[in-house]
């Protein structure tokens, strides 16, 4: 992880500020989607060229509608419960801007088994000209990945 976005000002305007609770908010609505299986809605907090990496961050998809079909068949029989926290963000330009959230999710497997991962995600995101804050680019490392 860079520390580019500890070294991000403190002071925000009014319109950032703004801006940081969307995005913080969008989020939000990102774990509450996948973790309600609302996978339609879970798609609307993506932009349609979002590009998800995980581990060395290498390519796992490549569009918004791949990223939908690869975890909801993969989560469809797994009850999660996901927490996002310790937030920081800063602005990379008028319109965007990347966050680092801590992870923390837990796992119902379909056998009873459940798993627990730590990591963080470390995500661009994009202001669209509906004025609205999507998903851009997801890079997901664990530091203990669900078992």
């Amino acid at each position: 992880m860079s520390n580019e976005i500890l070294n991000a000002p403190l002071t925000y305007t009014l319109e950032q500020l703004s801006d940081i609770e969307s995005i913080k908010q969008l989020m939000a609505r990102y774990w509450w989607y996948m973790d309600n299986k609302d996978w339609k809605a879970w798609r609307s907090v993506f932009t349609d060229d979002l590009k998800f990496l995980a581990g060395d961050h290498e390519v796992v998809t490549d569009s918004a509608d791949a990223m939908v079909e690869m975890i909801s068949g993969g989560l469809e029989e797994v009850v999660t419960a996901h927490q996002g926290h310790q937030t920081m963000i800063e602005f990379t330009g008028p319109n965007t801007a990347k966050g680092t959230w801590m992870l923390n999710d837990n796992l119902k497997m379909a056998d009873g088994h459940i798993a627990k991962g730590f990591g963080y995600y470390v995500d661009d995101y994009e202001k669209g000209q509906d004025g609205r804050w999507r998903i851009k680019v997801i890079r997901l490392t664990y530091f203990i990945s669900p078992e």
